[in-house]
């Protein structure tokens, strides 16, 4: 048995091999052999197969009906064809990622925050498709918002993809009353992206101001009527 055509083949992850799997079963003297059931199997790479047990015709050969190719862009996918007693045929492919649909964060925003002050750790977002492979997607802009918790994001609220496809933020910075936030990262037509769970403690202290016991008067030698009070 032997391979018909090229034994590597192409495709995008979690989509059909492009190009044909198909053998050829001959006799010791080179005839073909019509009616050997050939069976397919994948070997390495996940996947799946359809028409895994095609048995071949008058010119002797066999193809198989449909390969899925796994869903790890770059990861080598194998099936072999095997028939007994003759030598296995192996077929080979090496998927690429898919178009950019979703947003997915490879590096989170800090996990605690001081209103607005910039996040210690500025978050990363990257393009990737439906199987979560990068994508290199250049120019598209990244926005960060609130998703839960209120307040506003004050500064540096967008990002913009570079040539691999990865949106690295600057001075991205949360304003509002301490508690808990969420934030979310979206782009048109994409898959957004959630953060974890942000506390936000409250910032340092930016004004004072009176807020009871201004302007009093009273005899010398005694006390006002109302304590001044400042906030």
């Amino acid at each position: 048995m032997a391979a018909v055509g090229s034994t590597t083949l192409s495709g995008t992850a979690g989509l059909s091999a492009q190009g044909a799997a198909t053998v050829v079963v001959q006799d010791g003297s080179g005839t073909p052999l019509q009616g050997v059931t050939v069976t397919f199997a994948v070997t390495a790479g996940g996947g799946a197969l359809t028409g895994a047990t095609p048995q071949t015709d008058a010119q002797g050969q066999a193809t198989l009906g449909d390969w899925t190719l796994g869903t790890v862009a770059g990861q080598l996918n194998s099936v072999t064809a095997t028939v007994a007693g003759l030598p296995t045929v192996s077929f080979t492919a090496t998927p690429v990622a898919g178009p950019a649909t979703a947003l997915v964060l490879t590096t989170a925003p800090s996990a605690v925050a001081t209103s607005g002050a910039a996040f210690a750790t500025q978050p990363v977002v990257q393009a990737t498709d439906l199987h979560g492979n990068a994508v290199a997607q250049a120019g598209l802009t990244v926005t960060a918002a609130i998703q839960s918790g209120g307040g506003t994001v004050s500064a540096g609220s967008t990002a913009v993809t570079d040539a691999n496809g990865t949106a690295t933020f600057s001075g991205l910075t949360v304003t509002g009353t301490p508690g808990t936030r969420v934030l979310v990262f979206s782009a048109p037509a994409f898959t957004s992206v959630l953060s974890g769970t942000i506390t936000l403690n409250g910032g340092p202290p930016t004004t004072i101001a009176a807020t009871q016991g201004n302007n009093q008067t009273a005899d010398a030698g005694t006390a006002v009527p109302v304590l001044l009070k400042r906030w």
